[in-house]
């Protein structure tokens, strides 16, 4: 089964998951940038410009930590919504 490749947020729609960060949960602005792309989903791994923190663009979403494909994910998510 081929599984379908899934359009990434704009990182205009991201923000900073420091607390202690200036710019916390603050979206736009050019506030972060990709250092790398990681796994089979292409997630990427990002930085603060503010205060340097890395993170993965799936901190504190449901998909953080997860070892499911996306694709398996999202899937899922529609069955839920369904009931």
């Amino acid at each position: 089964m081929k599984e379908k490749n899934h359009t990434r947020p704009p990182l205009e729609s991201l923000a900073c998951v420091n607390l202690d960060c200036d710019l916390y949960g603050q979206k736009g602005g050019h506030n972060l940038k990709i250092r790398k792309v990681y796994g089979r989903d292409n997630i990427r791994y990002l930085r603060c410009r503010g205060c340097q923190q890395e993170f993965s663009e799936r901190k504190n979403t449901a998909l953080w930590n997860s070892k499911i494909p996306e694709a398996k994910a999202v899937s899922v998510a529609k069955h839920l919504a369904e009931g």
